[in-house]
């Protein structure tokens, strides 16, 4: 993404939560993710969201999302935007996703936060 002006007229109409695919053993399933990436794009969906909570990135190694990214957007191929999700509970690995995400000319990150930041606390207390 060169500059947020860009990312402004991009991240526009509907954007289709894509599920990354994994076969019996729990490897991405390529074929698969391509199949779903041409029929989103067939069905006239704006964009993807890439490796989201739909997309199983709790269960995803940071190479492996490296990967799918990799993947994705040589499949889509600037026909769509997409938005390549680089949430992850360590700061770090985020960082790098959303490097990589940029670089791949991904749309904005979708962050989440720090599921150690709030373990352990009440409803009450998270609310104040």
């Amino acid at each position: 993404m060169k500059d947020i002006n860009e990312c402004r007229e991009r991240l526009r109409g509907i954007f289709n939560i894509t599920v990354t695919p994994f076969t019996a053993s729990g490897a991405i399933d390529f074929p698969a993710l391509r199949e779903n990436i041409e029929r989103v794009i067939d069905l006239g969906y704006d964009g993807l969201l890439i490796g989201g909570t739909y997309g199983e990135f709790p269960v995803m190694t940071v190479e492996e999302r490296r990967e799918l990214f990799h993947e994705v957007m040589g499949c889509v191929d600037d026909r769509v935007a997409v938005m390549l999700c680089s949430a992850s509970s360590d700061p770090r690995d985020a960082r790098e996703l959303t490097r990589l995400a940029s670089e791949l000319g991904g749309l904005p990150m979708v962050t989440a936060p720090f599921v150690s930041e709030i373990t352990g606390r009440t409803d009450r207390q998270l609310l104040q």
